[in-house]
Parts: structure tokens; sequence; C-alpha cells
């Protein structure tokens, strides 16, 4: 592939630090042990970066990438209601309501280029590259644009590396360490690729994310944190494990760093995250035994149909070795689907007389939806009265549980709303931990104390929290200043000192103090219409390989 080096310089840089957190960015930094970000902290304008409700990958990085909020930009989960239905799909950016910033910019003339931000594939075509990042099903998927740069990039690095599967396996310490240095080497991989793009395209705008921060605190944060009750003592071998990590990002975002002042001797810095991260909760709820104790969810067969299948699922899935399940799907396809539909939660609904019901399908499911007549086929509540009461019960309940909870329409504002949960489950303040409501006996509680073998897979000991980092360094920031900022606040903060005028559907403030105002102006939204026929995000192929994927990172 040959490329024309255009003669524009590097404007505006962003790297992604997926689930960075302020009580490890900071205070590493403060304490000397990120030497880089440390000095970049002196002249920078920086803080804790809020992220959307919930702090969930989808919603977060979309908001950012969009400068709207979820229920503007639509996308919300990893899994999304096809409309009118009960059908489910996994999303990716076609989920997506409204134009990136990088769309924008490249629709305006502006040179971009795109790697590995998350909730991106297929990929955009740009005026420039675009690599994309999390959704992407598997290497084989044209995740990259131009087409033909998957080639070159092939040709001379031999890989494009994606996020490592399988990561529920590490059930020895050698297994965690050969982890961690494979997730180092992609990282150190992915440097080397966009330092080559940087360098060959030229971007004027150009944004990388590294997502070994996430996989780690996921993984591995009791470890460290001596306050969670699953910490096995300073002594454990993986004590430091998070701080090294952060230690490790700090020399590759130097790299970074210096290779654009290498092509720009003026542009823009920017470090932020998507969210934080804490501890997970030592309670787990079960949102559907809840509303099965207040009649408002019922089970076709709960004892035969689908205890039997759901539970002979969850044991083959803990017991058999990836290759192997991956082997008997590829082998017999008509059984893995035919089995699939079988122990599926949404199989097992009594549609008839359920009043309300939450999605126990991810790990983190966003909450609760009043099954009306106006969005489900075979809805139960009309009366707009007995749909506040369902709510103000629900919602009463939880609180006696001590788990907070929001109806939608406090929290969200835009054209989508229809397409949210009624009710947000706030599972982020304390780290609470879901399970799946049956198959179980009919008098289990509705939260349990947690509890993990050491034999069983690898479980999330880290959850995300709603702070998350930001740093922005450049010409214009007069010194060392810390501010709090909202995710939103990002989009026309970018437009602003890039000197473009910012589309009138950016919520977010801009990030410095200036004596002019800036003039908003007005322009035309590219929506995408809501339609009530169930349309394909990902093709059959691609919908396994990125199942197996969000399985092995402890998403689904």
């Amino acid at each position: 592939m040959e490329i024309s080096k255009p003669t524009n310089n590097l404007k505006f840089l962003i790297v992604g630090l997926d689930g960075a957190t302020p009580q490890y960015f900071f205070k590493l930094a403060e304490q000397g042990k990120l030497p880089f970000i440390y000095r970049l902290l002196k002249k920078s304008l920086f803080g804790v970066l809020h992220s959307t409700i919930p702090p969930l990958t989808p919603t977060a990085w979309t908001t950012f990438m969009t400068g709207a909020n979820p229920g503007e930009h639509g996308l919300f989960d990893f899994i999304e209601l096809v409309p009118k239905s009960y059908r489910i799909r996994f999303t990716n950016a076609k989920s997506r309501k409204i134009p990136t910033f990088w769309q924008i910019l490249s629709s305006r003339g502006t040179r971009v280029g795109v790697y590995n931000v998350p909730m991106t594939y297929p990929p955009e075509e740009v005026n420039g590259f675009f690599i994309s990042g999390l959704d992407t099903p598997e290497k084989k998927s044209p995740f990259v644009y131009p087409l033909e740069l998957k080639k070159t990039l092939i040709n001379l690095f031999g890989d494009i590396p994606l996020d490592p599967r399988h990561l529920g396996f590490m059930r020895t310490d050698e297994i965690r360490r050969k982890v961690l240095k494979k997730l180092r080497e992609i990282e150190e991989q992915r440097l080397k690729i966009f330092s080559w793009l940087l360098e060959n395209f030229q971007p004027e705008v150009a944004m990388i994310v590294f997502t070994i921060t996430d996989t780690v605190q996921h993984f591995f944060w009791h470890y460290a944190d001596e306050n969670h009750h699953l910490f096995p003592g300073k002594e454990n071998k993986f004590y430091n494990v998070i701080e090294d990590t952060y230690i490790f990002v700090d020399t590759l975002v130097a790299q970074l760093f210096q290779k654009a002042k290498q092509l720009s001797s003026n542009f823009y810095f920017l470090i932020m995250s998507d969210h934080g991260f804490g501890q997970t909760s030592s309670r787990i709820f079960y949102p559907n035994r809840l509303l099965k104790k207040l009649r408002y969810f019922y089970l076709k067969n709960e004892k035969r149909t689908y205890g039997t299948y759901a539970f002979l699922d969850k044991f083959l899935k803990a017991i058999l070795p990836p290759e192997v399940k991956t082997w008997l799907s590829a082998k017999l396809p008509a059984l893995r689907v035919w089995w699939e539909k079988k122990s599926s939660f949404l199989d097992t609904v009594n549609w008839e007389k359920t009043k309300a019901f939450a999605l126990e399908i991810l790990a983190l499911p966003l909450g609760y939806y009043i099954h009306t007549k106006e969005r489900f086929p075979n809805g139960t509540v009309q009366d707009p009265l007995e749909y506040e009461q369902i709510v103000k019960t629900i919602i009463g309940e939880l609180k006696k549980l001590n788990i907070k909870a929001y109806h939608k329409e406090k929290i969200y504002k835009g054209r989508f709303l229809e397409l949210i949960p009624d009710i947000i489950i706030n599972w982020w303040e304390e780290g609470l931990v879901f399970g799946r409501s049956f198959p179980s006996p009919p008098d289990l509680p509705v939260i349990e104390e947690r509890k993990i073998s050491k034999k069983g897979p690898a479980q999330w000991t880290g959850t995300h929290r709603k702070e998350g980092i930001f740093l922005l360094h450049g010409a214009s920031i007069n010194g060392f200043k810390q501010i709090e900022a909202q995710m939103q606040d990002l989009a026309p903060t970018i437009f602003y000192l890039l000197n473009e005028s910012i589309p009138s559907y950016f919520e977010g403030k801009i990030l410095l103090e200036y004596e002019k105002e800036c003039i908003k102006k007005e322009e035309k939204i590219n929506t995408i219409e809501i339609t009530t026929e169930e349309e394909n995000t990902f093709s059959s192929e691609e919908e396994k390989a990125i199942k197996e994927k969000l399985k092995s990172l402890g998403y689904l």
C-alpha cells in the first residue's frame, strides 16, 4: 500500500487508558513512580473525569466520542433488546444513533487516525485511518480502514493484536504471569503500529486506547487492595501488579508523546479514561429473585425446563476447557444453536404474567424493564398509574436492600429513552455483584454472600467506578490546575482547541476559562431511525465470536 504523506502537523493526540482510576494514576504520579505523567501534571489541566451512568465501556466511550448522553446517542450496553420483541443482539458502532466527533472532523477535511477505541466496529470510512477496538469479533473481521492497510500492517508487524481471550482460565500463578506478560506484549505491539501510522499518515487528530489497565484491575484488584474481602495478604505474589501496570503504561505514554513531538512541535495532548475502578462487593444480588418475590416475574416451568438446561449449561461452561468448547461449537453448530436456545433466559419467561424483568445475561445488568403493552408484544402493563406504582415499589424494595436505583427519566434525556431499561440499578458505588436468579430453590434469598473457589474460573474482583481521570496538556494550558469534569465535556473542549465550530448537540462545557465566548453553530444531526424490524449488528459468525470474547473478559 502506497501512502502519500501530507504536510499537516499533528494538532491533537488523545490517549485512552481504559479504566484508569484516580487512586492509582494521580497518587503514583505524586509519589514519583510515574515520572512522565508527573512532569505533565505540573503543566496541565487535570482531575477526576466523571463517567456516565452506568460507568460501562459501551456507554462511556460512546458518550466521549459523540459529546452526548446515552439517551441521545442510543448505545447503553454490550447487548440491546430488538425493539418490539424479546430478542437481543450484541451492540457495536451500528447501534450508535449520532456521528462521532472524528466523523465530523473528517467530513470537514481534517485528517484523523483512530486505533482500538471500544464500540467502533465496523470501522468508519474516514479521511485517514481507522482500526476498531473491543467490539471487533476476530482477527479475520474487516476491522481496519482503509481495507488494504490491514495487509500492510500484518506484513510489517506480523500481527494486529486484539485483546486476549480465555482470561477466566487463570487458575494458577503461572498462567496469571503468562497473561500479564501477554498483555504487555499486546500494548507494546499497539504502540509500534500506532507510531508507524502517525508517521506515515500524519493525522491532525489521532487517538489510541490501551486496555491493559482495565483487564488487570478486573482480575487482580483483590491482590492489591488491603480492604478487599478477598485480600490474600501483603505477601502475595501479585501485591504490586496493578502499580507495576501503571508504571508500564507511563513508559508507553512517554514513548508515544516523544514520537508525536517528532511530528509536531505544537499539539494538544489528552489522557483520559472511560471510568475508574474499585473493589467488588461481598454481596451478590439476584435481580429477578426480587421480582419473583414481588409477584412481578414468572417462569414457564422453573423446575424442569429452565432449571435442567441452565444448570447443565453452567456446569459444562465451568469444566470444559476453551479449546474444547471452540471445537464443539465449530463441529456441531446446530447443536450449539439448539442448546443456547434451551438454556437462554428469554426463552424461559412467562410473558403473559410477567410485569417486570431484568436481563440476567451480562455480568452487570443495566436494570429493570417494565413489561408494558406499548413496548413489548405480550406486554401486561398499560395503565400509567400501574407503571408508576411498579417503578416506585421496585425502587423502594431496592432501597431496603441498600441498593440505589433511578427511574431513567431522572438521569437521561434525548430521543432514545424508549431503548433504555425503566429502572437503572446503581451497582458501581458498592461494586455490587450480580448473579443469575434461576435455577434455584424457591426460597433462596435475594442477596447472598459471595464465595469464590480457588479451583474455579478466575472472576472479577475489581469493577467499575464512576470516577475516571483526565489530563489535558498543550500550549493554551497555563500551568497546573485541578478541576472535575464530565465525560460530555471532552468533545466540545477538543473542538474549541482545534478552533472548530461546535455541533449544537454537544452537551458538555469547555474545560478552559477564556474571556471570549465560544458560539455554538447549529448543525444537522445524521440520525439513524429506530425500526421495529430486527437489524443485524453482527453476522451470525461474528456474533458467536463477540460472545466468546465478552465471556473471556468477564462481561458475559
